[in-house]
């Protein structure tokens, strides 16, 4: 049976992704006026000013513009020890290794969620790094129809079980037997 999860707000209580970009302007003694782009930026995309890749390409090249690759490991591994709370129920059980489990296909950095979920398959927005491994922004964003491009490329071109909690994973839904909507910690089958 293939299980597939989403994960922000599926297996997380919250969006990941401004937490996470908050985490690094704070831990690079970064300056308040970059939160404030990033929320700018935020704002654009929530009224569709700004597509989802656009956002994410402003807002991760805004916060790691000259960082190295280790660098970026090296707070994602932190980011994730200080914030092992934000699971909801779905979330714990599948951490404990509870459900049985096949892969998270996710918008955030595959960086930070992958170190969450060691024991599965993680598919998400990945970094582009130049020969000297610094950042040079995005190189797959793993959001909408992206997602299921991601997924044949392992060799997932049908689920049996999708755990979402938002419409905007159409794509993914479309390619599943069984969909389930997540909200908090209420589970309902679509």
């Amino acid at each position: 049976m293939i299980k597939v999860y989403d994960f922000d707000k599926t297996l997380t209580y919250v969006d990941t992704t401004m937490m996470f970009l908050f985490y690094c302007c704070n831990a690079l003694n970064q300056r308040n006026i970059k939160k404030l782009l990033i929320i700018i930026f935020a704002v654009l995309h929530k009224f569709k000013v700004l597509s989802n890749s656009k956002f994410k390409s402003l807002s991760y090249g805004l916060v790691f513009k000259g960082k190295n690759k280790q660098e970026i490991v090296d707070m994602s591994k932190v980011f994730v020890e200080k914030n092992s709370d934000i699971f909801n129920l779905l979330g714990q059980r599948v951490r404990a290794n509870l459900e049985e489990q096949e892969y998270i296909v996710t918008a955030s950095p595959q960086f930070y969620v992958q170190m969450y979920f060691s024991n599965m398959i993680v598919i998400g927005t990945t970094f582009r790094f130049d020969v000297d491994e610094v950042f040079n922004g995005l190189k797959f964003n793993c959001y909408g129809k992206s997602k299921v491009i991601a997924l044949k490329k392992v060799g997932v071109s049908e689920i049996d079980e999708f755990f979402t909690d938002s419409f905007s994973d159409m794509p993914v839904m479309k390619i599943s037997k069984k969909v389930f909507l997540v909200k908090r910690d209420i589970i309902r089958k679509l």
